[in-house]
């Protein structure tokens, strides 16, 4: 088995190769001219395949993406390297390429696989994520951004969305090293955040699409009641008190209705969902994430409210 054929694409000091390759070469040029440039190419392939290698290692070892890719390439600056590999006296032949460029990073989120065992307000969690996130993102520039989604399993066998990447650090991992003054200035910012999202008005309540709206708050609530108790029933766990409670639901019907339209709950703004980033002037949140659980109503019931100590300075920024 030999190399037969090399192909390149913006290596090194190469614009564009194709070259043949004998079972004997010699390689003959000037000092500078792209000698050991040309042989890197191979021991790459090398470093792709031993142990402890892999294309990461084989990469980062050369000084990255942008010490290997052509000075001279604009337009297209992929990285593109073809082999052809031929068994000695056999006509057929095995062809290797791998293509590759310096982009930005994205977050990979995942549905669940198909006939996963979900409860029913949890099944098309990503779907209603995707369906909400352009919206969140206009609103708080401190929501990622929606890059791409597929739900038809076409380019994996689960649902996935691509979002904007935000480097930071989890809050909840380093506050106890922020200090107080700053961790004052990243609680307002939290504030001004949350009271952004919850202006968004919707038109009806419960989940975003493709969840039922509901016309009424008191039904929605109900429904997601009833609903609970199906999946709790199927799965054989009894709860003490819960017909009582759905019957007193019903009954007070009329004081959980809403006057005002349906704004949006995030439902899951918790320190361990904000990233933080400290900068030559302080603290600041680079993101807020996971936004698969909002839905529309009223943002009373946005959960930190009731299970989070919130300080002074949130509510000074959120009024």
């Amino acid at each position: 088995m030999r190399f037969a054929q090399l192909k390149l694409e913006n290596w090194r000091n190469f614009d564009q190769v194709d070259v043949r390759l004998q079972d004997r070469a010699f390689l003959v040029g000037p000092n500078a001219s792209g000698k050991s440039n040309f042989l890197d190419v191979f021991r790459f392939l090398r470093d792709l395949v031993v142990p402890g290698g892999g294309f990461e290692q084989a990469v980062t070892s050369r000084g990255g993406v942008s010490s290997i890719r052509n000075l001279a390439a604009r337009r297209y600056s992929g990285i593109v390297v073809e082999v052809c590999l031929q068994a000695d006296g056999a006509e057929c032949d095995w062809r290797y390429r791998i293509a590759f460029a310096q982009r930005a990073p994205v977050v990979l989120r995942l549905g669940p696989p198909a006939g996963a065992p979900l409860l029913r307000h949890e099944q098309a969690l990503l779907q209603r994520e995707a369906a909400l996130q352009p919206l969140l993102a206009d609103a708080c520039p401190l929501i990622p951004k929606l890059l791409h989604q597929d739900f038809t399993c076409a380019t994996l066998e689960r649902p996935l969305l691509l979002l904007e990447y935000r480097g930071g650090a989890r809050w909840d991992r380093v506050g106890e090293r922020i200090p107080v003054r700053a961790a004052h200035a990243l609680w307002m910012q939290f504030g001004d955040a949350v009271r952004n999202l919850h202006e968004l008005q919707g038109s009806v309540f419960g989940f975003p699409p493709p969840a039922q709206g509901w016309s009424s708050h008191a039904q929605w609530l109900i429904h997601l009641v009833d609903e609970l108790a199906l999946d709790l029933e199927q799965c054989g766990i009894a709860v003490a008190g819960l017909a009582r409670f759905r019957e007193q639901l019903r009954a007070c019907r009329a004081q959980l209705e809403l006057s005002q339209p349906p704004r949006l709950v995030h439902g899951d703004l918790w320190p361990r969902n904000v990233l933080v980033e400290q900068h030559d002037d302080g603290w600041r949140i680079s993101a807020i994430l996971d936004a698969e659980r909002a839905f529309w109503g009223e943002p009373a019931a946005e959960w930190i409210f009731g299970f989070l100590d919130l300080p002074q300075a949130f509510w000074e920024a959120y009024g």
